[in-house]
């Protein structure tokens, strides 16, 4: 018997591929409606000339049947008018002659009048080609069907923006709900020409600015306590120590900055030759030797970041002072 099946639960890397895939999309849909926007605004601009060339021609065809018609129509009445007109009184022969004679000229003109309809009927449909020509320049010059394609486009670009910032919520609240302790590593760093001193800078433009600290960093991943210890000194002081050793660790969390950390302290000793140097300026006023003592009082107690804090009122003592 098969289980019943589990739905996957969605996780914060899933819901980042999401709003890269909608990212993706939006900018491909708008860059669709900008190259058919063009394209329309060229084919609008070359259908106009062929709209106006057809009217052209239209009207000159139409001009051109009307003169005939005219001119048609002037030479019949120019033929009436000139014939002789017959006596009142005539023999019977005379008038059947006349009569015959006013019968042919009847048939002839009757011939005349179809071959006149004749002419009109190919004028007509001479009329109704160019009209057809035009109708269907007309339905092509029409853009309403790009109106809608266009209207569409607009309609998944609100979608999609709906659906991206509900994605950016989503992730927003599942890293909410994924956030976990982070690890911290400081340095205790001492050197024979400050003797019971530590080294300690101000921290700036980060969460615990203008508290007091010790160099360090986030260890990274896969580096073990001693690398992270070792290349934070060099970033932040261009010192090179050795020695290194594990200290203490502390467990800190911060309430107010909604973070929390475990900091392991490291300590390491420094040559006397070698001067501290402030090298990240953004992230520290400078860097000083202080008695690991005085470090302890209230006044001081007060200004130390929360991790240096713990680690001076727990049962730690620098290897100088014990």
């Amino acid at each position: 018997m098969v289980g019943p099946t589990t739905k996957k639960r969605r996780t914060l890397a899933d819901a980042d591929e999401d709003v890269r895939l909608y990212q993706s999309r939006l900018a491909d849909a708008t860059k669709k409606m900008i190259v058919l926007a063009r394209e329309n605004a060229r084919m609008k601009v070359l259908l106009q000339k062929y709209l106006e060339k057809d009217d052209s021609l239209l009207c000159t065809s139409q001009l051109t049947m009307s003169q005939s018609m005219s001119q048609n129509m002037s030479q019949s009445q120019q033929s009436q008018s000139t014939a002789p007109r017959q006596p009142i009184q005539e023999s019977n022969s005379e008038v059947h002659s006349v009569m015959t004679d006013d019968s042919c000229a009847f048939d002839s003109f009757g011939e005349s009048q179809d071959g006149f309809g004749s002419s009109s009927t190919n004028a007509g449909q001479d009329d109704f080609v160019f009209d057809s020509q035009l109708s269907q320049l007309d339905e092509i010059a029409n853009t309403s069907h790009l109106d809608e394609i266009l209207s569409f486009l607009d309609r998944q670009e609100s979608l999609d923006q709906t659906r991206l910032f509900t994605m950016q919520d989503e992730v927003v609240e599942l890293r909410k709900n994924t956030t976990v302790p982070r690890v911290g590593v400081g340095v205790l760093l001492y050197s024979a020409q400050y003797p019971s001193c530590v080294l300690i800078g101000i921290r700036k433009a980060s969460h615990g600015a203008g508290k007091v600290q010790l160099p360090g960093g986030h260890l990274e991943f896969g580096e073990s306590w001693e690398e992270c210890a070792i290349r934070e000194v060099k970033e932040e002081t261009n010192l090179d120590i050795t020695d290194v050793t594990l200290a203490h660790t502390t467990n800190d969390y911060m309430e107010d900055d909604k973070k929390h950390y475990i900091t392991i302290f490291m300590q390491a000793t420094v040559s006397s030759d070698q001067v501290p140097q402030t090298m990240e300026p953004d992230k520290c006023e400078g860097w000083q030797w202080q008695k690991w003592d005085s470090l302890k009082t209230p006044e001081m107690q007060t200004r130390l970041f929360m991790p240096l804090r713990h680690l001076t009122e727990s049962l730690f003592v620098p290897p100088s002072l014990k």
